[in-house]
């Protein structure tokens, strides 16, 4: 219910088990009554971590950060680590996403690959190389 003590909770539980489809084909393919209205505003279908990077905040040297950083001599970094402080060290255009399962590292404009990831971890194919 709306405004009680339990909403989080049930919205979290509902939003755990929609399917996870595009609002094009889960809602507008099969709404009957929209109504469409010209907008002038910025759009940004932030679907990568490059997209975050490009819409996000940015320090001084074009950093982005969600956690610790500490940049020495880096630029054009997007860091989300929310959990673990990182630390970077004369490196530019750089991703570092920490998640409970996997810490990625991949150079800016390589993030829409995260799927190929994603695919080698699903499968367990995960190898160890020195």
């Amino acid at each position: 219910m709306l405004g009680s003590a339990g909403e989080a909770a049930a919205v979290d539980q509902v939003y755990r088990n929609t399917e996870a489809i595009s609002i094009d084909y889960g809602v507008m393919e099969k709404a009957r009554n929209a109504l469409v209205i010209r907008g002038d505003f910025g759009w940004s279908d932030v679907g990568s971590w490059d997209a975050l990077w490009e819409v996000s905040r940015k320090d001084e040297k074009g950093n982005t950060v969600r956690g610790d950083l500490i940049a020495i001599d880096s630029r054009n970094c997007l860091v989300y680590s929310p959990e673990k402080p990182v630390v970077l060290l004369d490196v530019d255009n750089l991703i570092v996403v920490e998640t409970d399962d996997v810490l990625m590292i991949c150079k800016r404009g390589s993030s829409q690959d995260v799927k190929k990831v994603v695919d080698v971890l699903e499968k367990g194919k995960m190898k160890t190389c020195l």
